[in-house]
């Protein structure tokens, strides 16, 4: 339960600035970072690395922090540090901004078999990717929520890749899971990912409840459906293949039986549960 309060407040718990910071198997609940000032500088209700800095996340768990104003809940990294998470927990944190639970802007961030539930922000209920480099694999990204849009994951100028990942029941008024933005001349994958369940209340066909991409995101071994108003939305790569995409009229710009891809199919997906894997 630390506050920091300051104009450009950073790390609520911890401030790791160019150095090289380990959290195993510990938890953080409640911590913030307060300040008046929206920008890049600010952000993590519990951790912040910044300028060079190295955080390694090992099976931890980040419940109730937040962020006044500004990027990352609960944790934050930025100004070319890295960032490793794996085997850890997300839950209802929150930031009045962006990434409900983490934010990276500029640098590179991998997350492996983790949860994100019950997160909130403005834009990137749970994650939000800035400038940088992200590989996000075997993880849940489920009942997220964003007040303007990416109710799950924003990514603006990135690149990386989703990989096996489940991202469902999240909400946002408008593109309610993934939207992705890709940096000039990189390829962003999205692999044995299913994307479903996803609500926005916005109801005529103008935005997507499922992924928002272009054709520098490929699609491949993925389902996308069951989504609230659209499952696609922009043309994705035309060498996308194996997916089952829910509604043939936002599909991407796919064609149905061409790289193996079926459009208009119901995947049969039941109930989003824990079936002990």
């Amino acid at each position: 339960n630390n506050q920091v309060d300051a104009e450009y407040a950073k790390g609520g718990g911890i401030l790791n600035y160019q150095g090289q910071l380990q959290i195993n198997g510990s938890t953080f609940s409640g911590n913030s970072a307060v300040g008046v000032v929206t920008g890049l500088n600010k952000g993590g209700g519990a951790v912040a690395t910044i300028f060079f800095g190295t955080t390694t996340i090992q099976s931890s768990i980040f419940s109730n922090n937040s962020v006044q104003t500004g990027y990352g809940g609960a944790v934050y990294h930025s100004s070319l540090s890295t960032l490793t998470v794996d085997h850890s927990s997300f839950f209802n944190n929150s930031v009045v901004g962006r990434g409900g639970a983490l934010a990276s802007l500029s640098r590179i961030t991998t997350v492996s078999s983790s949860q994100f539930e019950g997160n909130s922000a403005g834009i990137g209920g749970a994650i939000e990717i800035e400038q940088s480099e992200l590989s996000l694999t075997d993880s849940t990204v489920s009942g997220n929520s964003a007040t303007s849009t990416s109710g799950a994951i924003s990514i603006s100028t990135g690149r990386g890749q989703l990989h096996n990942v489940t991202i469902s029941n999240n909400t946002s008024p408008n593109t309610a899971a993934v939207t992705i933005g890709v940096a000039s001349g990189q390829t962003f994958t999205v692999s044995s990912t299913t994307i479903a369940n996803n609500i926005s209340s916005v109801t005529d066909g103008s935005t997507a409840a499922g992924l928002e991409g272009s054709s520098s995101v490929l699609l491949v071994n993925s389902i996308v459906a069951g989504n609230d108003t659209a499952d696609v939305k922009g043309i994705l790569s035309v060498t996308s293949h194996h997916n089952v995409i829910g509604r043939s009229n936002s599909a991407g710009g796919l064609t149905n039986g061409v790289n193996g891809n079926k459009l208009g199919v119901d995947p049969l997906l039941g109930t989003l549960s824990d079936n002990g894997g």
